[in-house]
């Protein structure tokens, strides 16, 4: 629910962390894997979480974390500063 360039400077400027630039997953990619997601507005407005609480092995859980991860390297960075 946020752009790349905008989440980069939310994390980097009020969250104050470190970051070398964004990476991204869709909603569509997180429903591919059986997870759900919804909206946090409590951190800020935009914020989203995929549910890991979902009851499954870890192993299963990893797997869906590693698809995830490889459709977000897969993309490349979606932001990284200049």
């Amino acid at each position: 629910m946020i752009a790349p360039e905008p989440s980069f400077a939310h994390y980097t400027t009020v969250l104050k962390l470190a970051a070398c630039g964004t990476v991204s997953v869709t909603p569509a990619e997180v429903s591919l894997v059986g997870l759900p997601s919804r909206p946090d507005p409590e951190p800020f407005p935009e914020h989203v979480v995929i549910d890991f609480t979902e009851p499954m092995t870890s192993a299963k859980l990893k797997a869906k974390a590693q698809v995830l991860a490889e459709k977000a390297r897969l993309r490349g960075w979606t932001y990284f500063p200049s």
